[in-house]
């Protein structure tokens, strides 16, 4: 009997990571059960996935910084675990191509997907490097029967700059939506004014592309017009120390707290009055849509990716530029423009992302 998979790199905070560790978890209950196949277990969402039963299977990598040097070895490990008739739902650049490569020696089935406006970030290597990122691209989806993207935007980029077939491309955005048990409260409390601090929440990991140094600078900004306003920031990663930098010489510390990674965000978008997401670039958006789920309004830039898709009314939130003055602007509408009419469309719009509706697609790529 055939055996589904999930292909991640580890179980790291990533988005793309999230998503799949939701769908294996959502597939018990369809009795359609998926495993997770990973090159590590390094991550917080691997104590989850044991508290919560969810079956993994490591490749046995310590670390997967190493994942290219050791490319054959994984390519070796992953030929030994897979029978004819697998079908794997894969990840990222790396578990797309050696799945690719996989399925030349051995008759799986593969589901590749895309995560992020490739080309972007691609073209920030030098010309060698990218050919070669290209190349391996074109290769990985030729010998994938899907590619699912996971907005209309990353779809495009994979046509116009990647040249890959349009039939094998399929759009399915993030099921990352919820139900939220005291969503009534949440929405009456949007008729009332602003009592207090003007409660700001930044969400994802500390890396450059989300834009964080932004949201810092924004919240600088509002503290020297005189608005009483505290800046949260959930998450972990590499900018931590240059975003501390930043706050410090702002001299905005009692203006901003970095409370770290958090597998329980109810309580931080129940508080906040708005959710902020100035990212450079963005594939989807899912704290996009956890916001509009608790019936919070979104202030997103427009940066490549599918968050401009997503905040497609007045109601759900503002699209701004990369731009402080921009952002400013935003955030100081829903400081005083907040209403239960906007509140409770937000939480009606988010429910076309909810996983008993998208993950059903997903079943339906792996079984076509």
């Amino acid at each position: 009997m055939s055996v589904q998979y999930i292909f991640i790199p580890d179980f790291s905070g990533g988005g793309a990571e999230k998503l799949f560790i939701k769908f294996a978890h959502f597939s018990k209950s369809s009795n359609r059960p998926v495993k997770i196949l990973s090159l590590s277990r390094v991550g917080p969402y691997y104590d989850w996935c044991k508290k919560n039963n969810v079956d993994v299977v490591s490749l046995g990598l310590k670390k997967t910084s190493s994942k290219w040097l050791l490319f054959p070895l994984v390519l070796f490990r992953l030929i030994k675990l897979l029978s004819s008739g697998d079908r794997i739902l894969s990840a990222v650049f790396f578990c797309n191509l050696v799945s690719a490569v996989a399925s030349l020696l051995i008759n799986i089935k593969l589901v590749a997907s895309q995560h992020t406006v490739k080309s972007v970030k691609d073209t920030r290597n030098n010309k060698v490097v990218y050919f070669f990122i290209r190349l391996f691209t074109q290769f990985s989806f030729k010998y994938s029967s899907k590619v699912i993207c996971v907005s209309d935007s990353v779809r495009n980029d994979l046509i116009e700059n990647y040249n890959i077939d349009k039939s094998k491309l399929v759009v399915i955005n993030n099921a990352v939506a919820e139900s939220v048990k005291n969503i009534e409260s949440l929405i009456s409390s949007a008729d009332n004014p602003v009592d207090g601090a003007f409660n700001i929440l930044c969400v994802g990991r500390l890396i450059n592309d989300k834009g964080f140094d932004l949201a810092i600078l924004s919240a600088a900004s509002l503290v020297h017009k005189g608005i009483d306003v505290h800046l949260n920031i959930l998450g972990s990663g590499p900018e931590l120390n240059k975003l501390r930098a930043i706050v410090k010489e702002l001299k905005i510390e009692t203006n901003v707290t970095f409370h770290g990674f958090s597998n329980n965000l109810s309580d931080f978008y129940s508080a906040t009055n708005v959710v902020l997401i100035p990212s450079r670039l963005e594939g989807f958006g899912n704290v996009a849509v956890e916001a509009l789920c608790y019936s919070k309004p979104v202030v997103v830039s427009n940066c490549p990716g599918g968050l401009s898709e997503i905040v497609s009314s007045d109601l759900l939130g503002s699209v701004v530029d990369l731009s402080v003055e921009s952002i400013v602007e935003g955030l100081m509408y829903w400081k005083y423009n907040n209403s239960l009419e906007s509140a409770r469309y937000r939480v009606d719009y988010s429910r076309r992302y909810l996983p008993e509706v998208l993950f059903l697609d997903y079943f339906n790529v792996l079984d076509g």
